[in-house]
């Protein structure tokens, strides 16, 4: 192989040398067939010299200048084979002028020469460049993709974690309907039943410390009476049931109000009856989650619950002008329990398609916001919550 690109080299670079003298010889004889009739300078010689430093190199253009010099001096200067001095310095003359040129064209053809290779080397650079960048497109649309993937992995994960928030909320107040329901049907009934028996018993005694007696036991059953119908009503309201969100609503601030001292002012205009039994359970127990917190931690005697429709959802804003606290930070003090609640909540409003914003600073109050569209709910959100169908009415 290696002599075989010799020889290569050796036709290439002969061919140059044979080319110079060709054009030269052209040239010449141009000049000898033109020289009797106009005379021509050496422009044709030039022209040979710079061709074949063009198309050669150095090489042969030095080679044409030196065969072109010889050629002038023997051919065309007065007398034919006498050179004198003026002869010489025109010899000179036409002989570094033409050496000058072939220099320029030599330098000329290589710069030339480089500028291809230059841009074949660029050529080839932007290709492997360009592959490479389609490669590198090709594995960010893969991960793209992949990570598209995993974003809708994400949010049908957060989608499910919704509604499983959603279920185990109707689960918890499933169960609280059927404990109410026991406690009515079963140790409710049996208390009233003892309340007639005893005062059947003290209607037919006439001892005056067994009536004082049966009447402390009176007592004592009246208060256990009332506190079975409060927890009754606390675990699962009738009215949420019977009358709607609006009626609970009225009942739990009157009822916290009573058992707390908080004075709670209800603005209420009137909310739509048709709420799934889904959203009237989640966002009264979320109203009552907000309002326990306010008697926990606001350190006020005030609140506001403000309830309004509000381009066809449900617009209901918990107030407070007490201590406030940093939302980013949370409470001062609050348990990881508490921020867990909070975090429950949120998700079982978001369940329902809702969202919950919380505004607050530290002196300043909070301010709690609750958005529920009322035109859907979940799959089974309108079903009953209990199985039985008589209601725990006290």
């Amino acid at each position: 192989m290696w002599s075989q690109f010799r020889l290569r080299g050796l036709r290439v670079w002969g061919a140059r040398y044979l080319a110079a003298i060709l054009a030269v010889s052209l040239a010449l004889f141009l000049t000898t067939f033109l020289w009797n009739q106009i005379r021509p300078s050496t422009a044709l010689l030039f022209a040979a010299v710079m061709l074949s430093a063009w198309y050669g190199g150095m090489g042969p253009g030095l080679l044409a200048s030196l065969f072109a010099a010889v050629a002038a001096e023997y051919l065309f200067m007065e007398p034919t084979h006498h050179i004198d001095l003026r002869d010489a310095v025109r010899l000179a003359v036409f002989l570094l002028s033409a050496v000058l040129i072939s220099w320029m064209n030599a330098e000329r053809h290589a710069a030339n020469a480089s500028l291809r290779a230059a841009r074949v080397t660029l050529v080839s650079q932007v290709e492997q460049r360009t592959a490479e960048l389609k490669a590198t497109n090709e594995q960010l649309r893969d991960e793209i993709r992949e990570h598209e993937r995993a974003q809708k992995r994400v949010l049908d994960f957060q989608n499910q974690l919704r509604a499983m928030h959603a279920e185990l909320a109707l689960v918890e107040e499933r169960e609280r309907r059927r404990i109410a329901v026991d406690l009515h049907d079963r140790i409710g009934q049996s208390l009233v039943m003892a309340q007639f028996k005893i005062r059947e018993i003290h209607a037919l005694t006439s001892d005056a410390d067994t009536s004082a007696l049966i009447s402390d036991a009176t007592e004592i059953l009246n208060q256990t009476v009332r506190d079975t119908r409060s927890l009754m009503f606390e675990l699962s309201p009738p009215v949420l049931y019977d009358l709607g969100l609006s009626a609970a609503l009225g009942w739990l601030t009157q009822n916290l109000s009573r058992q707390h001292g908080l004075v709670i002012e209800l603005k209420d205009n009137n909310l739509p009856v048709g709420l799934s039994q889904a959203r009237r359970v989640i966002l009264f127990r979320t109203v009552r989650e907000l309002l326990m917190n306010v008697i926990k931690h606001a350190r006020t005697d005030r609140a506001l619950v403000s309830v309004r429709m509000d381009h066809g959802r449900i617009r209901i804003e918990v107030t407070d002008r007490g201590a406030g606290f940093e939302v980013s930070r949370g409470r001062p003090g609050q348990a990881d329990g508490e921020q867990f609640g909070l975090l429950s909540v949120t998700e079982q409003i978001q369940s329902i398609g809702g969202q919950l914003k919380v505004e607050s600073s530290v002196g300043n109050g909070t301010n709690v916001v609750l958005m529920c569209p009322v035109d859907s709910g979940p799959p089974g959100g309108s079903e009953p919550l209990h199985g039985n169908k008589n209601s725990p009415r006290g």
